[in-house]
């Protein structure tokens, strides 16, 4: 039995190969392992694969079928992390959500120039730490020079990459 609630849901969906739902559930999945909930997850992995840029509200939720507070509370948290941006189009009251990666280099060297706070607690806990545990101390030493080091590196490797893009 379908209600008029089912019917709308089903024409505002947009259409998706069988390919492309195997590559959302793919790249949800690996959202969900960054710490993303599987309905931002989901959403984040459609705006990606879709062959539309930029999906309404509506779209969204119907396409994945969610509820409209699911879908909500997912996309306003993904527009508070910056994660998606909305356009508005003349004359028309829908936002039109899309994946964010004009300023990916600037997100991650954002996350990265965090990575000296983490150092610097780290080695307050490994100070504090007990000789009594020589390996647990000598694996955390690790852990702070590999850090130290990648962070040391992404700023290089972000000046090569932009040297290769253009």
């Amino acid at each position: 039995m379908c209600n008029i609630f089912d019917l709308s849901m089903m024409t505002k969906s947009i259409l998706l190969s069988d390919y492309q739902k195997q590559l959302i559930e793919e790249l949800g999945v690996l959202y969900v392992r960054n710490h993303l909930t599987p309905v931002m997850s989901r959403i984040l992995a459609l705006l990606v694969v879709s062959n539309e840029t930029e999906l309404t509200f509506d779209q969204i939720r119907a396409t994945l079928n969610i509820s409209k507070s699911a879908a909500s509370n997912a996309l306003k948290w993904l527009l508070l992390t910056k994660s998606v941006i909305y356009v508005t189009k003349p004359h028309d009251r829908k936002r039109y959500f899309r994946g964010c990666f004009g300023h990916f280099g600037d997100e991650i060297m954002q996350h990265f120039s965090q990575m000296d706070k983490v150092v610097v607690v780290l080695r307050k806990i490994l100070q504090q730490r007990p000789a009594s545990t020589p390996e647990f101390n000598q694996n955390l030493g690790k852990v702070i020079r590999f850090v130290e080091f990648v962070a040391g590196e992404i700023p290089l490797l972000f000046q090569k990459w932009e040297q290769l893009d253009h």
